[in-house]
């Protein structure tokens, strides 16, 4: 059961978090501080009922939080990181920002090349729904563009089965001939950003097709 001090902490990182959320709303162009804010909601429940709750969560996550908070605020400003004005717009994810930021967005695939065998990595833009059902796909304006991965690549080689849980063994013999196929261009995904130290990269999860001719 935490102690009074256990509690003060938990009381001073929520407060934290929310003077850089407020900050960050202040922020022209800033539109992702909102569902900043929705996400917060339940600290701010529990500071409001401390009292009747028997034991609370060690605050070093919501230290860490406020950590990750602030250093973005830093970042949209232009400030610390030098890095370009896309990263400005759209914070990053290394665990410590809250689900908001790591729910990815929307692509379509632009072209590909290979890397490696049965492998590719494939130019997008981003995208926005502009109308319901099919279709009404828009390139969305100052949106993010660059180059991503396919997971359901990462352990396809030049043999056995691959990432779409095809064995290569089954597509080549001597009636037929098939191949594994890149993600078709203008093929629309789900893509999630990832650091590593100061590597980031995309990815995204698409079914790999096969494709090929008898013999």
């Amino acid at each position: 059961m935490l102690d009074v001090e256990d509690i003060r902490r938990f009381e001073t990182g929520v407060a934290t978090i929310l003077d850089a959320v407020d900050k960050l709303r202040a922020l022209p162009g800033v539109t992702e501080a909102e569902g900043l804010r929705g996400v917060l909601k339940w600290h701010e429940k529990a500071k409001n009922i401390l009292s009747s709750i028997p034991e609370l969560p060690d605050s070093e996550p919501l230290t860490k939080f406020a950590e990750g908070v602030e250093r973005e605020l830093a970042v949209t400003k232009g400030q610390g990181s030098g890095q370009g004005e896309s990263e400005k717009r759209y914070p990053r994810d290394d665990g410590i920002l809250p689900s908001p930021y790591r729910a990815g967005f929307f692509a379509r695939i632009s072209g590909n090349t290979a890397d490696g065998t049965n492998r590719w990595y494939y130019s997008f833009v981003e995208v926005e729904k502009t109308g319901a059902g099919y279709d009404n796909w828009t390139t969305q304006a100052g949106g993010r563009t660059g180059t991503a991965r396919n997971l359901s690549e990462d352990i396809n080689d030049a043999a056995g089965v691959q990432g779409n849980g095809v064995d290569l063994a089954n597509l080549d013999t001597a009636d037929y001939t098939f191949t594994i196929q890149a993600v078709p261009t203008n093929g629309l995904v789900r893509v999630w950003e990832t650091r590593t130290g100061a590597t980031t990269e995309y990815w995204f999860q698409y079914e790999n097709g096969v494709d090929g001719t008898c013999d």
